[in-house]
């Protein structure tokens, strides 16, 4: 094990570099002076201009900055902020990224409890009502673009019925509706893959012979049917997990929540590049550690696989 753990690190940093590397030549190619952008409409001299330039070190050649940008990432330094001055982008995106955990980390067990719920019951009840409604459910709302699906709830639930505040930050009502929107599709999504595992295994002869024993469906599910359904449910609730903080992305848009989607969106439209940077790399680290994490699972939950380090 202690050899795929090393493999997988050494494939983590080669990811990273990777992608360091393909997204800072790809931002440096955008259009728009992020210096001017950080002036505005102010009448700025062309000396001003280009001793700020040579500060965040513009002035070089691309690939001397990216050395540079590579000295700071080994030390987890991702410089200044070209809009936010004075501010660096460790503090920015260490703000913004509690909130937008704190909003992933509610949502998540709401998403993984509905969709092993719903998903059981359905499998349960197999071609009844209860089933053919999920299965409607479903089918319409992953057909619906996820910002016009946040923008009909706020309308519905915040401008209309006023049941939660349509946008805000800073207390648990303003949680609710945005929870709500982020675990929606996980948990219709996983809901549906659970219902298919749990129909085939209660096809399996063991089944059989727990009904023999005298056992109830639902006992069986729970004790019986659920645990050996583990190893494919972690992995999709690990990719449930990195699908989620793309919602996030869109909830802090549509329902002002100061996270990191919102600072991303706000720094590619003003060409804040060391902030773009800093959130494409934590984005890629947080994407690569969830599968990392889903292997180890599968390490520890099934025994066949102890012993064999190409499987890590």
């Amino acid at each position: 094990m202690k050899k795929g753990i090393r493999k997988k690190a050494i494939n983590l940093i080669i990811v990273m570099f990777l992608m360091s590397l393909l997204a800072f030549f790809a931002i440096r190619v955008m259009p728009g002076d992020p210096i001017a952008l950080m002036f505005g409409e102010k009448d700025v001299s062309p000396e001003v201009m280009a001793n700020v330039k040579k500060i965040y070190n513009l002035d070089k050649p691309l690939i001397e900055q990216y050395i540079i940008f590579l000295k700071g990432l080994v030390k987890f330094d991702f410089g200044y902020s070209y809009f936010y001055v004075g501010k660096t982008v460790n503090e920015l995106i260490y703000r913004a990224f509690n909130n937008t955990a704190k909003l992933a980390l509610v949502s998540f067990p709401i998403s993984a409890t509905l969709g092993i719920l719903l998903g059981s019951l359905a499998a349960y009840k197999k071609g009844k009502f209860f089933d053919k409604l999920l299965n409607f459910v479903t089918a319409i709302l992953t057909a619906i673009p996820d910002v016009p699906l946040a923008i009909f709830l706020a309308f519905v639930f915040a401008m209309k019925l006023k049941i939660f505040p349509i946008a805000g930050w800073g207390q648990t009502k303003y949680l609710v509706l945005p929870a709500i929107f982020i675990s929606l599709w996980p948990s219709l999504s996983l809901a549906k893959m659970v219902r298919a595992l749990v129909i085939e295994e209660l096809g399996r002869p063991y089944v059989y012979m727990c009904r023999a024993r005298g056992m109830g469906y639902i006992r069986i599910i729970i004790f019986e049917v659920l645990p050996n359904t583990l190893i494919p449910v972690t992995t999709s609730l690990g990719m449930m997990f990195g699908r989620m903080l793309e919602g996030t992305f869109i909830a802090e848009l549509v329902f002002n929540i100061p996270g990191l989607g919102r600072v991303a969106v706000d720094s590619i439209f003003k060409r804040d590049y060391p902030v773009i940077m800093g959130i494409i790399l934590l984005s890629t680290f947080i994407y690569t550690s969830i599968n990392f994490l889903i292997d180890i699972s599968h390490y520890l939950l099934d025994p066949r696989l102890r012993g064999r380090d190409e499987i890590i």
